[in-house]
């Protein structure tokens, strides 16, 4: 039997059809990849996935247009210790490292709204912002090189919260 591409052991895989290939993934906490890398005396960026024949689905996404603003978000933690480590991540939600690996806290940064128009007021980048063009050629592109091509809605539920 020829080698499979992704792209093939995908279709089959879906359609409950015999196969020889499988198809499994695996990632790393930042902490057992940092272990990972210095056992086997890998560069920071190295890639775990190549090495062991993993799956690896071609992620595309919509981007956010070139020179877009991002808000500011700082004026909405005025009040709050910001510890060492802390940042505001790409929804304006304020993150404060734990003690538990590589997890963080969490600070809503409309964790002070009393109306509907504080809601309204806030500067979510919602998704009438991002930019589509070039997707379709990028996801067949990614099918002629025999790969499956996916996209990722990220933490929708967490950034809703």
């Amino acid at each position: 039997m020829k080698n499979m591409t992704q792209l093939e052991i995908f279709h089959a895989t879906v359609n409950h059809q015999s196969h020889d290939g499988f198809l499994f993934y695996a990632d790393f906490t930042p902490d057992l990849a940092r272990r990972f890398q210095e056992k086997y005396s890998l560069a920071p960026d190295a890639d775990f996935r190549e090495p062991f024949g993993m799956y690896r689905p071609e992620g595309i996404q919509p981007k956010e247009p070139e020179g877009f603003p991002t808000p500011d978000y700082s004026v909405y933690f005025k009040d709050v210790d910001k510890p060492k480590g802390s940042f505001i991540n790409n929804v304006g939600v304020l993150e404060i490292p734990t003690k538990l690996y590589h997890f963080t806290g969490y600070v809503s940064p409309l964790r002070d709204a009393k109306s509907l128009q504080d809601l309204e007021y806030f500067p979510f980048p919602g998704p009438a912002i991002f930019e589509e063009t070039g997707i379709v050629d990028k996801v067949q592109q990614a099918h002629q090189q025999g790969r499956v091509a996916s996209t990722w809605v990220g933490h929708m539920y967490e950034n809703s919260w």
